[in-house]
């Protein structure tokens, strides 16, 4: 139940934009299940710089360097959570073609 609120919280947060501010890269819906992995896989420190994988999503270098916007940073761990979600979309609808059952704190694992 606490990961549910903190899940709902930050997709709230991100959300709730500023005035004039643009659009999100991605649906409530598809940020939702991005929350969920990046829980199971950095307990959602979205700006995880580790020697081997970054970002919220724990994301090997490559892996980003393939699936990230042109425009997005060149390090993961530099890009926003809602950047993140859009390389994972990407990632998912190109790549595995299922969403990765991340239950945290149950059953979290897979790599990318």
């Amino acid at each position: 139940m606490r990961f549910r609120l903190v899940a709902l919280a930050t997709v709230s947060l991100l959300l709730s934009l500023p005035a004039g501010a643009s659009r999100p890269l991605v649906s409530s819906t598809i940020m939702a299940k991005v929350v969920k992995v990046a829980q199971c896989e950095t307990h959602g420190k979205w700006n995880s710089r580790g020697p081997v994988y970054q970002g919220g999503l724990g994301w090997l270098h490559s892996t980003w360097l393939d699936y990230r916007a042109p425009s997005f940073p060149l390090d993961m761990s530099n890009a926003t959570p809602q950047q993140q979600a859009w390389a994972m979309d990407r990632f998912v609808s190109q790549t595995l073609h299922y969403w990765p059952h991340q239950n945290y704190p149950m059953t979290c694992g897979g790599g990318y």
